[in-house]
């Protein structure tokens, strides 16, 4: 039998749910930066020293959201049709293999089309766990803390990607070296988004079927809409423009080590 999302079993059978949402938000986003750090060295380990590294350090940290952009339009109607827990799920695992695929990356093409294809299934995350809650909220006040939760755990990504990046990675130098050392920050992130794909799977499988189209929206609707979509795009910018130059720079401040710097991330990410 189907829990109905606005009773209180309802409520409760989705909260584990809601946390796992939570996870897959937070991983998807930090993989956002955990190339950030090691940008530089893999670019010359395939370009050579002679590479442009700041135009490719933000190339692929812009091919990554350019994926994102283009495909989540068209997972949110998939899940519109076949429930959100089939999509979640799915693009966590596509994910997760993306992220697995970096052990194979030995080009610099090779690693653009391996984080175009990681935000290819990165987009099925963050609009259809919105449209979870959206869809089992059986209050506006309830809604809001959890899109709010979400909204914290997207930031904290973010910001928190390239520490990770950096304190993963660091315990592996020694042993792996620097490529091995790579590889550590992705397996991770490819085993957290197959823990919560496992975990979305089991604790949405009671949740209700997706809610029916909305009614058309009146014009005032849409002008705030679209405002809030360009504030969104405005802090994303900003984000990633302060990620990729801190990146970029931190050989130059001061002698501040990879810890120092993660140290500096993790600050921000706690301040936002």
């Amino acid at each position: 039998m189907t829990v109905e999302p606005g009773s209180s079993a309802g409520r409760h059978a989705n909260i584990m749910g809601l946390t796992a949402l939570i996870i897959a938000t937070f991983t998807i986003s930090a993989s956002f930066g955990l190339i950030l750090p090691i940008a530089p060295q893999l670019v010359r380990a395939t370009e050579g020293e002679t590479a442009a590294v700041a135009m490719h350090a933000g190339g692929l940290t812009a091919i990554y959201m350019l994926a994102i952009a283009l495909f989540a339009p068209m997972w949110g109607p998939l899940s519109d049709r076949h429930g959100r827990r089939v999509v979640i799920v799915l693009g966590l695992a596509g994910f997760a293999l993306s992220m697995l695929a970096f052990g194979l990356v030995r080009t610099l093409p090779q690693l653009y089309l391996e984080r175009f294809v990681s935000g290819l299934f990165a987009a099925a995350i963050s609009p259809v766990a919105a449209a979870f809650v959206a869809d089992v909220a059986p209050t506006d006040q309830w809604r809001a803390s959890r899109m709010a939760w979400l909204n914290m755990a997207s930031i904290a990504g973010f910001v928190l990607g390239p520490a990770l990046s950096v304190w993963t990675s660091a315990p592996a130098v020694r042993s792996a070296g620097v490529g091995g050392a790579a590889f550590v920050p992705f397996a991770g992130a490819a085993l957290l988004a197959l823990v919560a794909g496992g975990w979305i799977w089991l604790a949405l499988r009671r949740s209700a079927a997706p809610a029916a189209p909305a009614a058309d929206r009146r014009p005032s609707e849409s002008v705030l809409t679209n405002a809030l979509l360009a504030l969104t795009f405005a802090v994303a910018a900003i984000v990633g423009v302060f990620e990729v130059g801190v990146s970029l720079r931190s050989g130059r401040l001061g002698g501040a080590s990879q810890g120092e710097i993660a140290a500096m991330f993790a600050v921000c990410s706690l301040v936002m």
